[in-house]
């Protein structure tokens, strides 16, 4: 239930109480769920293993998580945010999207669109911003983690 909400009435789940516990409960059995039918569904995994493709696509959704989430909590404080514990609890939340429909091909970009929505609708929710900051302040986040990415890429 807490799921179709999510995906259907961002707004309306953002205005309930949540917790960060259990958001990163969510988050990690979304990326459980994320790495499995990922690895299944690719034929890299036969060549690396099955395993450690798993792992390292577990671990790589993690350390995009805490990068990105920091790098958008950083740009939403900087634009008068203050509590850093909701807006990572928000974007554990909207990851869920992607990551529970990001492994299918071209509905990934879709998935991935309205993962980024929820986040700014969330983080306008919690923090009682308007959607041009929080929309502006998970821009910045993204933007700088993308490029943090592809300089990483560099060397």
């Amino acid at each position: 239930m807490k799921l179709r909400e999510l995906i259907v009435r961002p707004t309306k789940f953002f205005k309930r109480k949540l917790s960060l516990k259990e958001s990163l409960a969510w988050f990690a059995a979304s990326d459980l769920v994320f790495s499995g039918l990922y690895v299944a569904t690719r034929s890299f995994a036969k060549e690396i293993g099955i395993f450690e493709s798993f792992l390292a696509i577990y671990m790589f959704a993690w350390a995009m998580y805490i990068i990105t989430g920091g790098l958008i909590t950083l740009a939403a404080i900087s634009l008068r945010a203050k509590s850093t514990k909701k807006i990572f609890m928000v974007f554990a939340y909207s990851c869920t999207t992607f990551l529970l429909f990001g492994w299918i091909p071209y509905v990934s970009i879709l998935a991935l669109i309205w993962a980024l929505s929820t986040t700014f609708i969330g983080i306008s929710e919690v923090e009682h911003m308007s959607y041009e900051r929080s929309s502006l302040a998970v821009s910045i986040g993204i933007f700088i983690s993308v490029l943090v990415f592809l300089a990483s890429l560099t060397y």
